[in-house]
């Protein structure tokens, strides 16, 4: 092992770390929820627009910006602003005594979590990496949010019954002040040779530009499979434990499998990249969706224990894995050049499902009296996303990490 290639594990390391503490902040943000209200007396509708505003700034505004902006700085730039933008959402929640001060703290955090995470980890790993080792880099890189959001959300909820909420939102943000933001700034770089502006190293690279992509046939389907994988994750996040208690189980028991279901996710997309560097993205992402499907289909016949055990590994192995399975879609697809952008113009796909996720499951249960609909649908809807991945035809080869770092030294990258 070379040392360009040791500096790169060691990206991953860092990323991991990253993601725990950074994109685990914002999981846990649900564990707020009941405190301000008991401070302030608000309802659950009035305290849960909270977790909308995040949502929004993140998926809305924050990805394709971001996305747009790392395919022109570095991300050293891009996501240490995003730690201190985080971060100072936190310390203003900390000090907020009243809703317009707690929405502007919560759009800051999903600001800063858009530009210090999902987008700029995925693109620094990509460059990185070559096709073969890339896969099992990103599982890796990302898994640091799955056991952030379990390790945090523990953390987190002593902090609060101990200290209370505003101390807990004080305390937050010091792990990613003390440490995160100086690795960030210390280490990580977009790609192995750097020139002063990335945009620059950047357009060296093999791939498409954002209109020619947008105008393929696989940029649709690779949008197809991100917004259904976002609107299951979202609708059987929140209706999966009351569905499993209402099938006769104690809440303790869906509460545990739930969880159960979460961590496995971690080792999901570990499990999920290492495939996809052996059978290629697409069809890694296939082969995921449609796992998922099955593990949703589970869902129907959960009165059965044994059917209960099967779904907590199916869904949790499947669930998040197509966060690190979708940018090497795209990559394979479109190349380097414009991987930011697009990974932040195709996320804005993923915040629609996310958003109609929930309130399309809750609103057929309430039409229906049951939740058995609801799973059969999005069952088919991951099946046809299966299919769609499939269709994702690579069209841009890409030129190995070696050559791109000997062509731009040539050009006078570094």
């Amino acid at each position: 092992m070379d040392a360009r290639e040791k500096r790169a594990w060691w990206l991953v390391a860092i990323m991991f770390v990253e993601m725990f503490f950074v994109h685990g902040a914002f999981i846990i943000l649900p564990v707020y929820m009941i405190p301000i209200e008991r401070a302030f007396g608000w309802n659950r509708l009035r305290s849960s627009t909270l977790q909308t505003f995040a949502g929004f700034s993140m998926g809305a505004i924050g990805m394709p910006l971001v996305g747009w902006l790392i395919d022109f700085l570095d991300a050293q730039i891009v996501m240490s602003a995003g730690v201190v933008v985080l971060s100072a959402g936190f310390i203003l929640a900390a000090l907020a005594h009243s809703y317009a001060a707690l929405a502007v703290s919560y759009f800051l955090i999903g600001l800063g979590d858009a530009a210090a995470t999902l987008s700029p980890c995925a693109v620094v790993v990509s460059n990185w990496f070559e096709p073969r080792r890339r896969g099992l880099a990103l599982g890796l890189a990302l898994a640091g949010m799955s056991v952030g959001g379990m390790v945090l959300y523990i953390v987190v909820n002593r902090v609060i019954y101990s200290w209370g909420w505003r101390a807990s939102y004080a305390v937050v943000p010091l792990p990613i002040i003390v440490l995160i933001l100086p690795l960030v700034i210390w280490k990580v770089r977009t790609r192995p040779l750097q020139s002063a502006v990335a945009g620059s190293a950047a357009s060296i690279l093999p791939g498409a530009e954002l209109g020619e992509a947008m105008r393929g046939r696989a940029f649709w389907l690779i949008a197809v499979c991100q917004f259904t994988f976002n609107l299951t994750l979202a609708a059987t996040t929140a209706h999966t434990i009351p569905y499993i208690t209402g099938a006769g189980y104690g809440r303790t028991v869906a509460v545990r499998a739930f969880g159960i279901a979460t961590g496995l996710a971690g080792v999901g997309k570990v499990i999920m990249g290492w495939l996809a560097d052996r059978i290629s993205g697409r069809t890694a992402l296939a082969l995921d969706l449609f796992g998922n499907a099955i593990g949703v289909s589970m869902l129907l016949f959960v009165g059965y224990e044994i059917v209960l055990v099967g779904w907590t590994v199916v869904w949790g192995l499947t669930i998040i894995a197509p966060l690190s399975l979708i940018p090497l879609v795209i990559t394979e697809c479109y190349g380097l050049k414009r991987l930011g952008s697009l990974i932040g113009l195709l996320y804005m796909f993923s915040a629609l499902g996310g958003a109609l996720g929930p309130v399309s499951m809750g609103w057929l249960y309430v039409h229906t009296q049951t939740y058995r609909y609801g799973f059969e649908i999005l069952a088919t809807l991951l099946i046809f996303a299966a299919i769609c991945a499939l269709g994702c035809k690579p069209r841009h080869p890409e030129v190995p990490v070696a050559a791109r770092a000997h062509t731009g030294a040539a050009v006078g990258v570094g």
